[in-house]
């Protein structure tokens, strides 16, 4: 065990700090409840790719006429996001 020893007093036993002092946490009795297969889907988001793809693919779609952008792309991730991707 190392020791620390200063001017003043005598050599004292040191720890390894206040973690070292600190019990590992006992595991929790609570059940943890599953996702339901919703929660699943629903958190799982379109990647950047898929979106412009579907963007584009609306963009395509509408004729190539001028529109808005922004609004594309909203509907892109919205038609992704619901399972209305159409291929």
């Amino acid at each position: 065990m190392a020791t620390k020893k200063t001017k003043d007093t005598p050599a004292k036993p040191t720890t390894a700090g206040p973690k070292a002092a600190r019990k590992p946490r006992a595991a929790s009795t609570k059940p943890r409840r599953a996702a339901s297969s919703a929660t699943r889907e629903a958190s799982v988001r379109p990647t950047f790719d898929e979106i412009r793809d579907r963007a584009y693919q609306r963009y395509l779609e509408r004729g190539m006429t001028p529109g808005n952008p922004d609004h594309d792309w909203i509907e892109a991730e919205r038609d992704l996001s619901e399972g209305r991707s159409i291929r």
